[in-house]
């Protein structure tokens, strides 16, 4: 990003040097100086918006529910799983007598809330990595059109590059005659 923001400063100063010593460059239109002027703006602009979105408080404020939203619901369990161990525990006190069957049922109930707890666990876990990864999948459209940005401009620098040394030509042309 910093590099895009340095190659676009000095092109900004290239077409402001234009600017200031327009009878130099007079070989190059004005619609043209104007385009390059507009096209700084442009991507000034966009340059800025990525950053916005990239580093925007809606962006960590989901991340920070996520995280929090995550860890409430693991509190919660657990301490919806600790309550039903305790009132299991409260009633296997209160209960001298439990047969065979009665414990054989009661470990087929806890094993079947084991499960349910794990696999509502996995499914919060798969719906927190899908969220993450259209976090990212974001993160690396931005990106993308950051690269596409910086081609533009690299193009941009070429053209300007170009006009300079045809311009450092055309001095060394008059300066000769």
């Amino acid at each position: 990003m910093k590099t895009v923001q340095k190659v676009l400063t000095g092109l900004k100063t290239a077409v402001d040097q234009i600017e200031k010593y327009r009878n130099k460059f007079s070989h190059i239109k004005e619609s043209e100086l104007l385009l390059r002027k507009k096209f700084i703006i442009d991507t000034q602009r966009n340059i800025m918006e990525l950053f916005q979105n990239i580093d925007s408080t809606e962006v960590r404020k989901k991340i920070e529910d996520d995280t929090i939203a995550r860890t409430k619901s693991i509190q919660s369990q657990h301490q919806h799983h600790h309550k039903q161990q305790q009132q299991q525990n409260n009633n296997n006190n209160n209960n001298n007598i439990i047969s065979s069957y009665s414990n054989s049922h009661k470990y087929e109930n806890e094993m079947r809330k084991n499960d349910d707890f794990i696999q509502s666990t996995r499914s919060q876990s798969r719906l927190l990595i899908t969220q993450q990864d259209q976090h990212l999948d974001s993160l690396g459209s931005a990106a993308e059109r950051l690269g596409q940005l910086a081609g533009g401009i690299n193009e941009e620098l070429k053209a300007q590059n170009m006009m300079l040394n045809k311009l450092d030509e055309d001095l060394d042309d008059s300066t000769e005659n």
